[in-house]
């Protein structure tokens, strides 16, 4: 059920019960134990995780990403990370991890359990019916880049940004901030690793995607 990426990092993915797309995790072992990136609960996980050396950490890139994180975290004892947004750039239903758990760590752009957070943001506030536009991805010891809801890939390797990857509103106009600000992100990081939360991954050749835009 977990998928390699690399040694020592794994996704999965199950249906989202509510909206037509897949909901992806990602999972980084180290020696403390496993790091959880935005993680969905499928049959099978938690063995899957005890047999990797156990859950250390759960990390969101957005607070719409809560998915399983408080079961996890309540089955495990594992430390929760949440990024330091605020109600209004997410949905208002998922705005619940808080109540859900309260022994949590906030976190803003730089050094997170070794590896580097970096703010994506080109609003200030949630539209309704839009992902959040103001959230995190996550750089690796290995220069991938985990995001969530801001960006992902297609089926041919283009690199697609909210809202032009986004269902619901996929026939709005992309928001040209948003490629420049991801764009700038890769080359910065150097990254050659796209891991999405939704879509399809870009897995080796982000930079020639990256090219593209």
């Amino acid at each position: 059920m977990l998928t390699p990426i690399r040694k020592e990092l794994f996704s999965w993915g199950t249906p989202d019960p509510e909206s037509d797309w897949m909901m992806f995790g990602h999972v980084l072992v180290q020696d403390s134990g496993c790091i959880l990136f935005d993680p969905p609960l499928v049959p099978g996980l938690m063995e899957a995780l005890t047999r990797l050396g156990g859950v250390n950490s759960v990390v969101l890139t957005t607070l719409d990403h809560s998915r399983a994180a408080a079961h996890i975290v309540r089955k495990t004892g594992a430390l929760l990370y949440l990024p330091d947004q605020q109600p209004s750039d997410v949905n208002p239903m998922a705005f619940n991890i808080h109540k859900q758990i309260t022994d949590y760590k906030t976190y803003s752009e730089g050094n997170l359990l070794g590896l580097r957070a970096f703010r994506l943001r080109v609003k200030e506030n949630m539209e309704i019916g839009m992902p959040s536009m103001n959230e995190y991805a996550i750089l690796t010891d290995k220069n991938e880049l985990i995001v969530g809801d801001f960006v992902t890939g297609s089926t041919n390797g283009d690199v697609l940004v909210a809202p032009e990857w986004f269902p619901p509103v996929a026939h709005q106009k992309p928001y040209d901030l948003a490629r420049k600000e991801f764009k700038n992100l890769a080359i910065r990081t150097k990254a050659d690793t796209l891991l999405t939360s939704h879509g399809c991954s870009l897995i080796g050749n982000l930079k020639n995607s990256i090219s593209r835009i």
